[in-house]
């Protein structure tokens, strides 16, 4: 693609105007979906072996952190 370029300022069509639209679509996909988290299957299942592990009393300290935010039960970290 070629580079319009009229009096030294780029314009419509040009490749930096198209750069610069991918660039702000691509900025607004990241605002919309900030703190939007999604595990994937890998996470979830080390997730519950380590909640086995962290139920069965492994490390004092780690059950009590687990029980503080409910992860031995239902909650988890991602919801």
């Amino acid at each position: 693609m070629k580079i319009a370029m009229i009096n030294g300022q780029n314009h419509k069509g040009s490749t930096y105007h198209i750069g610069k639209m991918l660039a702000d679509k691509l900025a607004e996909k990241i605002r919309r979906n900030y703190g939007h988290v999604k595990p994937g299957l890998k996470t979830k299942a080390y997730f519950e072996v380590m909640r086995k592990l962290v139920k069965s009393g492994w490390n004092e300290v780690d059950v009590a952190y687990w029980k503080e935010h409910g992860w031995t039960e239902k909650a988890r970290p991602w919801k």
